[in-house]
């Protein structure tokens, strides 16, 4: 499997997942549903994913990272076919748990795929790969626009699905790529469980991927749902909202491997581009200017980026060959957050403003910037420091 196969996978897998924010609304009105309700089946996609991470440890045993991207394949386009064939509230929940299994292995088997199978190219192909994923975040919230009712929306997850079985198909019938087979990690090679568990800078650098991915999450989802129904923005400003968020982001990791290349450590960009996003997050949330609002969710998303690819490039140099388990513990990660904080978010607004709400989650931000302080301080500072005595 080429490297521009799993680059459009992760295009497709992009706008199966982020298109929620823009029909939100329009799934909760087909259900008879309200707003506070709409972060339930982000919340059961993340239960999808979890059980993903349970099946974890005889999956990775019996499949190589190829197979297991196959594998969520096949569970996303079920997912899809679902909420196509009956959409109803409880069939889209189960469709949402096959979406989260899916997703999860996807994910996971596509970083971990490029990390493993082409490690000398890894620093430009894993900011590629994430920059295609910001691609798909930045051009569905307009491609879903035509489907933006309640009696329409599911029909573009059945074309979504459409491609998505394609590029299954295209996947088995092409020729695998000689290093499918022959770059698999010696086991010399790999890490264990207890290292990396027992690593305090793996550990904290995961808790700056969950502080990261649920503020990204609630950006990505609840933002056009608070131009939509706080800011009463027309449809097509609602889908600029999350367009502007993914702009910033997908130039960012554009960039990643100029970043990459100059030798600048991925951690010191983290670091500053969280404390960024933390503060442009919440003067987006102290205006009523749409416009000024869209530059700062821009800002946003362009200041922080970069963490998700630049953790997969970091570990895999901490860790080479491991990248199988250290993309198990990146959408660990991920799920743990996505799972409990933008489903708070949702409830937190039936207490208070969707506005104060939303900006309490930019502390989300903040701590994942300092928990990037510390792991930088561990793992370089420090060294540096021995070094020079």
């Amino acid at each position: 499997m080429s490297p521009a196969i799993v680059l459009v996978i992760f295009f497709v897998l992009s706008c199966g997942y982020n298109i929620y924010g823009v029909i939100a609304s329009d799934i909760m009105s087909s259900f008879g549903m309200g707003t506070a309700d709409a972060g339930l089946f982000l919340t059961i996609y993340q239960v999808g994913a979890a059980i993903s991470l349970a099946m974890s440890p005889m999956l990775i045993r019996k499949l190589k990272s190829s197979g297991l991207l196959r594998f969520g394949m096949a569970a996303q386009i079920a997912g899809f076919l679902l909420l196509f064939v009956i959409p109803s509230k409880t069939a889209a929940l189960f469709a949402f748990v096959a979406l989260g299994i899916g997703g999860f292995y996807v994910d996971s088997g596509s970083n971990s795929y490029i990390a493993d199978n082409y490690p000398q190219r890894k620093e430009h192909l894993i900011p590629l790969l994430h920059f295609t994923y910001s691609f798909g975040a930045l051009v569905c919230g307009y491609l879903v626009l035509p489907f933006k009712s309640a009696e329409k929306w599911h029909l573009a997850y059945a074309i979504i699905g459409a491609l998505m079985a394609v590029l299954l198909i295209s996947s088995l019938s092409g020729k695998h790529h000689a290093s499918s087979v022959s770059c698999e990690p010696e086991p010399s090679e790999s890490a264990s469980l207890a290292t990396l568990v027992h690593d305090p800078s793996f550990i904290m650098y995961c808790l700056v991927i969950l502080c990261y991915g649920s503020s990204q999450q609630i950006c990505a989802s609840w933002f056009p749902l608070y131009m939509e129904n706080v800011l009463l923005a027309k449809p097509v400003f609602v889908a600029t909202a999350s367009t502007c968020f993914w702009v910033g982001i997908a130039a960012c990791r554009l960039l990643g491997s100029f970043i990459l290349g100059k030798g600048i450590k991925p951690l010191k960009v983290t670091i500053i581009g969280l404390s960024v996003s933390f503060a442009s997050m919440i003067l987006a949330l102290l205006t009523s200017s749409i416009p000024f609002t869209f530059a700062m969710i821009a800002l946003c998303g362009f200041a922080s980026g970069s963490v998700i690819p630049f953790f997969i490039v970091d570990v895999n140099s901490w860790y080479p060959g491991s990248g199988r388990i250290t993309s198990v513990f990146y959408i660990l990660s991920l799920t743990a957050g996505r799972m409990v904080f933008p489903y708070l978010v949702t409830r937190l607004s039936n207490l208070i403003s969707f506005r104060i709400s939303l900006m309490s989650s930019s502390i989300l931000l903040l701590a994942g910037a300092v928990l990037s302080l510390l792991v930088y301080k561990r793992r370089y500072a420090d060294d540096t420091q021995r070094k020079s005595l």
